[in-house]
């Protein structure tokens, strides 16, 4: 693809930095779950732990205390670290020699504006997730409740196949259309880096919704290009070299569409009838 090397020609000089702004997103990440798991340890308990609403009611709330305490803490500390990390390839870019320590930089003026973009990020997330996927949950469920039935009748087993088939239909279908709606909002985190005071923040994930129409199917054709490229980033090494280049050339694609300017379409019947004055 042009746009990847375009990307490895802009990071020429540059990899050590980027490996490092890597290594500080791995590093942060790790560091966290490890802290987690240790607490549990000490806590007697298990990240295998389940809680169910009864066991917090007669007093069981350690683990979801803890879980939420850990949220938290990801919240506070990686946001900074995301946007710090889009900073940095997003200078990069544009042909700049951006030093390491930019993934830090949100750590500063930027933090509350990075935490704000997540959570608000988060939350619209959470709910494509609940729409695509409770449909799949719902079938799901009710061929549990008849598989637990008392009696089973041939009509059941039936019933019991096809709902299994059904929920698995809905599944991959739902997962297909949540990756879909997520990459609406792909632009919404540049557009926070963006050094540009027409950006009004508050507005970002609508204004990234706008800036998408008529570019989510070459943004997905994107992704399914890297997705066997970055397999190797299984074996943890190659990610501080592999990354770099995916989040480059992803970069270019959204400064792109970002630039990019859609005016708004009229109705196809009104573009039939309508005629300028010739003044």
């Amino acid at each position: 693809m042009e746009i990847t090397r375009q990307a490895r020609e802009l990071l020429r000089g540059q990899r050590t930095a980027a490996a490092a702004v890597e290594f500080v997103h791995f590093a942060a990440g790790l560091l966290l779950l490890l802290l987690y798991l240790a607490v549990l340890r000490l806590l007697g308990l298990s990240a295998e732990t389940v809680v169910r609403l009864p066991d917090i009611a007669a007093g069981k709330w350690a683990y979801p205390l803890l879980t939420l305490l850990f949220l938290a803490a990801d919240w506070l500390a990686i946001s900074p670290v995301l946007a710090g990390r889009a900073l940095f390839y997003y200078k990069i870019s544009r042909g700049e020699r951006p030093a390491f320590t930019t993934v830090f930089k949100y750590f500063g003026s930027g933090y509350s504006r990075a935490l704000r973009w997540r959570f608000s990020g988060t939350l619209r997330r959470l709910l494509d997730i609940s729409a695509c996927l409770s449909p799949a949950a719902f079938v799901s469920g009710m061929t549990g409740a008849i598989r637990q039935s008392s009696s089973l009748t041939p009509k059941d087993d039936y019933y019991i196949m096809m709902g299994n088939a059904i929920s698995a239909f809905l599944l991959i279908a739902g997962l297909f259309v949540l990756a879909i709606i997520s990459l609406r909002r792909l632009p919404a985190l540049f557009l926070l880096v963006l050094e540009n005071d027409d950006v009004n923040h508050k507005k970002i994930f609508k204004t990234a919704a706008l800036k998408m129409r008529g570019n989510i199917a070459d943004m997905f054709h994107f992704y399914l290009i890297w997705l066997g490229r970055l397999a190797p980033c299984l074996l943890l090494f190659p990610k501080f070299f592999l990354l770099p280049v995916f989040y480059t050339a992803k970069t270019l694609k959204a400064i792109r569409i970002i630039s990019s300017e859609h005016p708004k379409k009229q109705p196809a019947a009104l573009q039939k009838t309508m005629t300028l004055p010739d003044f």
